[in-house]
């Protein structure tokens, strides 16, 4: 009852707040909580170009968007993950996750309410301030697929901050589909250019 009552009022926060409560009691209680990024490092996406096509200024402005979104998104502690096509933002994460969403985005090219030529980007990148012990964003080779269902032409993933599951599937599946996967830095002026 007491680990409730601590939580409650951090359900009505995002993922993070309540993630952090969670941590907060493990770690009161004595337990050290580690992430795997410190375990698994390798599975941390890197920096640049890794599989698929040199993004053309399209795709560029796209993933731009896209980033801006997911990083105003992740302000709010909302998602972590944005689309865009050209500079239009077309979706954002909510709490049905990135795969839920990509499905959205294939349904409104479905209903002719974004164009049938396949362009834009998703972009999924970790909440500013995350911790990063629970819940890092991740992608892998579903992600692909479901951009490529979206008609996507890129996926960005924030490097050093986010988690890519077997990351040479990922890549050969990303080559294959010819989907852009980038390892972005948001931080960075120059955006995902890589």
């Amino acid at each position: 009852l007491k680990v409730a009552a601590r939580l409650l009022p951090r359900l009505r926060a995002g993922d993070d707040a309540l993630l952090r409560g969670v941590i907060g009691i493990m770690e009161d209680a004595g337990i050290r909580v580690r992430g795997v990024h410190e375990i698994v490092p390798d599975l941390l996406a890197p920096l640049g170009h890794l599989a698929g096509p040199k993004p053309d200024s399209a795709t560029q402005s796209a993933l731009q968007t896209a980033m801006h979104g997911a990083l105003a998104l992740g302000e709010l502690d909302a998602g972590q993950a944005a689309v865009a096509v050209r500079r239009r933002l077309v979706a954002l994460e909510g709490a049905e996750g990135t795969d839920l969403m990509l499905e959205r985005v294939a349904a409104l090219r479905e209903a002719g309410r974004l164009p049938k030529k396949r362009g834009g980007a998703l972009v999924k990148i970790a909440k500013p301030g995350q911790e990063l012990r629970a819940d890092l964003p991740t992608i892998g080779p579903d992600t692909i697929k479901n951009a490529t269902s979206a008609m996507l032409k890129a996926v960005g993933v924030h490097a050093g901050r986010a988690l890519i599951t077997d990351l040479e599937a990922t890549k050969a599946l990303a080559d294959e589909c010819k989907i852009t996967l980038l390892g972005i830095n948001p931080s960075e002026k120059t955006g995902p250019d890589a």
